[in-house]
């Protein structure tokens, strides 16, 4: 129940960024076909945001390039150990921006 809630948010709040009507139009007729707006038409048609930023993603696609943010340990042969954290790109950003969550920007102790 908790993952349906959490990926409802996650659908809802990334709307922008992904293949989704924005201005999606209650129709009278509870059974007839979806009708998409001029807007979902050109998102779908050019696959770029409306603020023209992004290129639009499905939500599967948006989750697997957020998963990039990656904390990597390199050790190198002497046994030095470096500890880094990748740098978001303007995606990702704007991603985690929409669901109001920080990106983690140095290594903490866990």
């Amino acid at each position: 129940m908790l993952a349906s809630y959490l990926l409802w948010h996650l659908r809802e709040a990334w709307t922008p960024l992904r293949f989704v009507d924005e201005e999606q139009i209650t129709p009278l007729d509870p059974v007839a076909p979806a009708v998409a707006s001029a807007s979902a038409r050109a998102k779908a048609a050019t696959k770029i945001t409306k603020d023209k930023k992004y290129p639009v993603q499905s939500l599967e696609t948006l989750l697997h390039y957020l998963s990039m943010l990656t904390r990597n340990t390199i050790m190198f042969a002497d046994g030095v150990q470096v500890e880094g954290l990748s740098i978001p790109t303007e995606l990702q950003r704007q991603a985690f921006a929409l669901i109001e969550a920080p990106i983690p920007i140095e290594i903490s102790a866990m």
